[in-house]
Parts: structure tokens; C-alpha cells; sequence
């Protein structure tokens, strides 16, 4: 501030200025000058004696608000004091201003349970005095979604299932991107996907974790797996006979020791299971053994291939006469003989 140019009147120049801390420049610098009385002092010349003036400084506290702040918050933490995020210092007895109108500020108190995932502004002023304006703060608050593993859950699985899909059996609706750890049993997950046929029969559990972050606490949720044996109908086989040959058991024919009691069927429809070439034909025979759930029917098959049996015919006595004409001796033969065969004699 030019003291000069705050005197009333029409001052000469050219005078001396002093103040509370003696001789002064005449310049006044807020924050660095004292507040008080500055006279300024023209010298006479004779006869007329020295002229003075005062200029009285006033100096009025400057407001601080403090300095833009942020601060993030999981969901779930319900109370925030705005004065943690100011940058200080600040004064104090200012007032907040819900710039978003989220209706949930008491003072200086944020409720931040109340509100949706985003970012919030909200405003600190501190009031100026005399010429000083009025000075502003921003605290942005964002609020993240809380992490969630979901519920506890639990599932079926069949012993022959290799791709049990683990997340699908979490309540809730747990929020992807964690990991799968096996609480029991050989390890037999990948991702997480569990492999049934490692262990076998049993009851598995696992627990799915989201890790925690600076704002927002670790969850985990629990998957209980029990795996039930499936059917087993073997492995496949093969039968080669003869059209004429003694029937055959064909689950006898199964690999991998096959279960008993299921149904067989094959070209002519279903069957008891024993292969007789005189009553069945050749092709492929199904061994299916049913399963109860979660397990799904298991099946096998047979295949049937049957080979013709050589027919001679029926023997048969002829007797002729020495000097009778030549012939066939298959056509004296009883039944229908194949034309195939060979003749061996007395010779």
C-alpha cells in the first residue's frame, strides 16, 4: 500500500514517513509492516514550522481454508471427517458446503455408508474480515465398491468331472478376479476349476479370497464340494465269432472292470446281454449303466463282428452200380452244401 496516496487533502511530496518500528519507506507491506499509526512529516521552512499527517494501518487476519484435498473410502466405512483430507494448516470455524447436495454432510461429518460408488466435492469456506475476501477449500471424496467373495456355497460333483467350475457354486454375487486356495485333499484346482477325478469320493472345500486394497478390507467365501462315485461301464471290446459258435456273455468283453446290473442294447434293440449268433446279429452293443446325480449315465460297447461257418452238409450212403455213369457226389450230399469245399477219398 502507497501511505502517500491515503492521505487526505492535497499532501506535498517530497516528505518523510515513520512509523511503530521508526523510519519508514512510505510503502506499507501487509503481513511484514506492524499495524498502527504512520505519520508522515513535511519539514517548514522558516518561519512556518514542520506539517504532519497519520495514516492508521489496520491490518485484518488474512482466512485460510487450507489446501485442496482428497481422501477415498471403501463403501462400507460409514463416517468421515472432511478435516482429515484439508491440506493444512486452516482455520477453524469454517463451514462445508455439499457441492453434490448428497445430503448426507452434518458439518463436517460425511456419511459416506449412504452413498453410491463415485466421486463427491464438497467445499470448506472461511469468511474474510474487513478487506480480506472470503477463502475456499475442495475435499474430493470417492467412495469404491467394497469387496465381495460373495456367500458360502456348496456343490455336487460326479468323480468323472474335471472341470468343476468353483465360482459358480458362490452365493451372492461375488465380484471376479480373486483366488481359489484347496483346504483339503491333493491339490487338484486350476484357477478355478477343480479336478474330481484327483481325489475321488469325498468331501473338498475351498476358499475363494479378494485380496484387500489401502481402502477396502480383504473377503473371502467358502465352496464346499462332495464328489459322489459315477457309473462305470467299462471300456469297450470286441468280439469276433462264429455264426455257429456258443453264445457269449458280452460284458465279459468290457475292460476296466465294469459295473453289473446295467442294460444292454444292439441292433435288434435291447437284450440280456448274451450274445448268441444264432439269434442275434452282428454290429455294435451298448452297456449302459445309469447314474444318479450329479453323475450321468456311463456307457460301452461291444462290437459284434460274426464270421459265416463253413457247411458241408449232411452225409449220405449211396450205392451204384459198377458201370454206371459218372457224378457229383456234393449233389448227394443232404442239406444245402457250400460249393467251396474239397473231396478227400479212399485214395
Amino acid at each position: 500500500v502507497n501511505l502517500f496516496l491515503e492521505l487526505n487533502g492535497n499532501p506535498q511530496s517530497g516528505g518523510t514517513w515513520s512509523g511503530p518500528g521508526g523510519a519508514h519507506s512510505g510503502t506499507f507491506i501487509p503481513g511484514t509492516d506492524a499495524a498502527g499509526v504512520y505519520t508522515y512529516t513535511v519539514a517548514g521552512t522558516l518561519p512556518c514550522s514542520n506539517d504532519q499527517a497519520t495514516v492508521t494501518m489496520v491490518v485484518n487476519p488474512a482466512p485460510n481454508a487450507g489446501g485442496n484435498g482428497a481422501i477415498t473410502v471403501c463403501e462400507d466405512v460409514v463416517l468421515v471427517d472432511l478435516f482429515t483430507a484439508l491440506v493444512g494448516p486452516y482455520d477453524a470455524g469454517g463451514t462445508w458446503d455439499d457441492q453434490d447436495n448428497t445430503g448426507q454432510l452434518n458439518g463436517s461429518i460425511l456419511n459416506t455408508g449412504a452413498l453410491n460408488p463415485g466421486t463427491y466435492d464438497f467445499e470448506y469456506e472461511v469468511n474474510g474480515i474487513g478487506m480480506c475476501p472470503d477463502d475456499h477449500a475442495h475435499v474430493d471424496v470417492t467412495v469404491v465398491q467394497q469387496l465381495d467373495a460373495g456367500t458360502n456355497g456348496a456343490d455336487n460333483a460326479c468323480d468323472t468331472e474335471t472341470n468343476v467350475d468353483l465360482f459358480d457354486a458362490l452365493g451372492g454375487n461375488p465380484q471376479s478376479g480373486g483366488t481359489w486356495v484347496q483346504l483339503s485333499g491333493i491339490p487338484a484346482i486350476t484357477g478355478g476349476f477343480f479336478n474330481a477325478t484327483v481325489n475321488g469320493s469325498g468331501t473338498y472345500q475351498f476358499r475363494y479370497r479378494l485380496s484387500g486394497t489401502a481402502t477396502c478390507d480383504p473377503d473371502s467365501a467358502t465352496v464346499t464340494v462332495n464328489v459322489v462315485g459315477g457309473p462305470n461301464a467299462g471300456s469297450n471290446g470286441v468280439l469276433n465269432i462264429c455264426s455257429n459258435g456258443a453264445a457269449v456273455p458280452l460284458i465279459t468283453l468290457l475292460g476296466n472292470n465294469p459295473d453289473a446290473g446295467g442294460q444292454w442294447s444292439g441292433p435288434g434293440g435291447n437284450m440280456n446281454g448274451v450274445y448268441d449268433p444264432v439269434a442275434n446279429a452282428p454290429g455294435t452293443y451298448t452297456y449302459t449303466v445309469n447314474g444318479t446325480p450329479p453323475c450321468q449315465a456311463d456307457q460301452s460297447t461291444v462290437q459284434v463282428t460274426e464270421t459265416t461257418a463253413p457247411n458241408a452238409g449232411g452225409s449220405d450212403v449211396i450205392t451204384v452200380c459198377s458201370n454206371a455213369a459218372s457224378f457229383s457226389m456234393r449233389d448227394e450230399l443232404n442239406g444245402t452244401p457250400a460249393t467251396n469245399g474239397t473231396w478227400v477219398g479212399p485214395g
